[in-house]
């Protein structure tokens, strides 16, 4: 891709014209080829020459400098990081494995023919060329985006660009080596705070819309959340309801960092790509839009794919997911034995969207330059060391739950609060660190910004009917373990079975929506709890777990297919939701 900062109208030969002259003078990069060339090298006019007996000369290849190499913190991984003169004399960067020179060089000096570079001699020359070229440093190679270490001082940008403080030349010290996760749009860093700030005021204005909101807190929180990694965790927000609202909140957080058109995927897709996409976006984004129905058994596989992620390192990822019905109930059916704690649905339904056409034009137009203007001025700022800072955010979430007796949460409430107090953080700290963009006062859109969080985290409490004290989420949390455990080991009969009767069970039965625990069983899984059975149908009851088809003490009476039809406890599949992690 064209470096523009050391781009040159054309290229300067070794020896010119007395009119010509200053134009030679004029570019640094060739001079530095000419004084950096290996003895048996030398620059002829336009071309790399190599050096042959009786000094006679051979013509190898267009103008190429090795600025530095890199390799991974475990030693491995050497690359070089290369830059080479065009046809047309603009001048090109690249990445090259040190491996591929020996293994590959064909392929290697291909790609950059395909990009304008002049070859004269055969491929492994070339590379032979680039090995001996001696370099001033030896920088650290990184594979992935998101942060360099955890000095929290450089971030690799989705596009691959190293980024640090305006007055940190470390960044020249680490090398990409991965695959860019959108493409790069080489801008001035004057030009591109004028951009993030015409972003600003075009996008957030004054009184922002909830998918505005919600666009700019889920494409933020995933580079702060690193830093408070004991208190945060991977999560999916899915939108539902609106196709106006999901699509300015994608608009909008894919805009932060790249084109709108880009990071984003559709739930249509192979659920490999999906995982992949995931699994590549460390400390960002990850867009997924059209969900429908029969895409549910995707789920599982990406809560599964956030929780590795989580119990890989710090590193964390925000999927923002859009369609017109939620994720969790309704038609969308969870496979068992499943952890869906960190999936949020978003009722969408009542959410306004003032005029989206004008908030989208300027989100395209200035696509990409907020994200990295907001993060240099962060790391500015020493964000690494704000743990403190970030933490209070999600202290005001959990008060405005937990009342003034800060009365005891659920598991699966703070894991809620965490996420809501990671975007309200997110959405604060850029009116704190980008206050000269906005057009309103700092602190009204503060206000807006906690109101929106905060209901975001009531509406989720109000649907998943209250707080749950510690010791019912325990009890909950025993029992769904306990059905998770009966269907892992095949303890329940399926009523599916093909040849039509069921046979009897001593434990219960299962189909794809529910499990029908016998009454030995659930008194069972409450003797091990040091609890009556009434008190844990009364907890699945209240949680609208229980399922009772009308006959006494909440039972239900099985099929037909089943010999005497014998009553059991009919529970939701999506009791497991609740259950340990393991």
């Amino acid at each position: 891709m064209p470096d523009k900062t050391t781009e040159r109208e054309g290229s300067a030969p070794d020896q010119v014209a007395p009119d010509e002259a200053p134009r030679a003078q004029a570019d640094p990069l060739l001079e530095q080829v000419r004084t950096r060339l290996p003895e048996e090298y030398e620059l002829i006019g336009p071309l790399i020459h190599q050096i042959r007996s009786a000094g006679r000369t051979k013509p190898l290849c267009g103008p190429v400098l090795v600025r530095s190499q890199a390799r991974g913190a475990d030693g491995t991984g050497w690359s070089l990081d290369v830059i080479f003169q065009t046809f047309d004399g603009a001048w090109q960067s690249a990445v090259l494995p040190m491996r591929d020179l020996l293994k590959a060089p064909a392929r290697v000096v291909a790609g950059l023919v395909d990009r304008g570079f002049d070859l004269r001699g055969k491929p492994g020359e070339v590379c032979d060329l680039l090995r001996a070229m001696e370099v001033a440093r030896v920088g650290l190679a990184v594979g992935t985006t998101g942060w360099v270490g955890t000095d929290f001082e450089r971030f690799i940008l989705p596009s691959g660009e190293v980024l640090s403080g305006s007055g940190n030349s470390d960044a020249a010290g680490v090398l990409f080596t991965g695959e860019p996760r959108v493409s790069a749009r080489p801008m001035a860093e004057a030009d591109r705070a004028a951009s993030a700030a015409q972003w600003v005021e075009g996008v957030i204005g004054r009184q922002p819309d909830n998918a505005v909101m919600l666009g700019l807190c889920a494409a933020i929180a995933p580079v702060l959340m690193p830093i408070r990694a004991e208190q945060s965790w991977s999560f999916l927000l899915h939108l539902h309801g609106s196709d106006g609202a999901g699509r300015l909140s994608r608009a909008v957080a894919a805009s932060v960092w790249a084109q709108p058109t880009e990071l984003h995927l559709t739930w249509s897709e192979p659920q490999s790509r999906l995982l992949a996409a995931i699994r590549g976006a460390r400390d960002g984004l990850v867009l997924i839009s059209g969900y429908e129905p029969r895409h549910h058994r995707k789920i599982p596989a990406i809560a599964e794919a956030l929780a590795g992620i989580d119990a890989a390192g710090p590193g964390r990822v925000v999927v923002l997911s859009t369609g017109m019905v939620p994720l969790l109930g309704g038609d969308g059916k969870a496979l068992p034995g499943q952890d869906l704690r960190n999936i949020i649905d978003i009722d969408g339904r009542s959410w306004e969207v003032d005029d989206p056409e004008r908030v989208l034009a300027v989100a395209a137009q200035h696509a990409g330059s907020f994200g990295p203007e907001f993060l240099r001025a962060s790391i500015e700022w020493s964000v690494g060391s704000r743990g403190q800072y970030l933490g209070i955010r999600t202290d005001d979430m959990r008060d405005s739950v937990a009342g003034p007796h800060d009365l005891p949460l659920d598991t699966e409430t703070e894991r809620v609060v965490l996420a809501c107090g990671a975007m309200y953080a997110a959405g604060h700290l850029v009116t704190l660190r980008m206050k000269s963009f906005l057009a309103g006062p700092q602190g009204l859109l503060q206000t807006r910004l906690q109101t929106f969080c905060v209901q975001l985290l009531e509406s989720w409490i109000a649907r998943h009917r209250g707080v749950l004290s510690a010791q019912d989420r325990a009890l909950l949390s025993r029992a769904a373990t306990s059905v998770r455990d009966f269907l892992r080991d095949d303890a329940l009969v399926s009523l599916d079975d093909p040849e039509g009767t069921v046979p009897i069970s001593e434990t219960g039965w299962f189909d794809d929506s529910f499990v029908y625990l016998t009454g030995s069983t659930v008194a069972g899984i409450a003797r091990e709890a040091e609890t009556g059975l009434g008190k844990v149908l009364d907890l699945l009851q209240v949680q609208d777990l229980l399922k009772p088809g009308g006959e006494r003490g909440y039972q239900y009476k099985l099929p037909s297919r089943v010999p005497g039809r014998p009553r059991a406890y009919r529970i939701s599949r999506d009791v497991l939701r609740f259950a340990a992690v393991r």
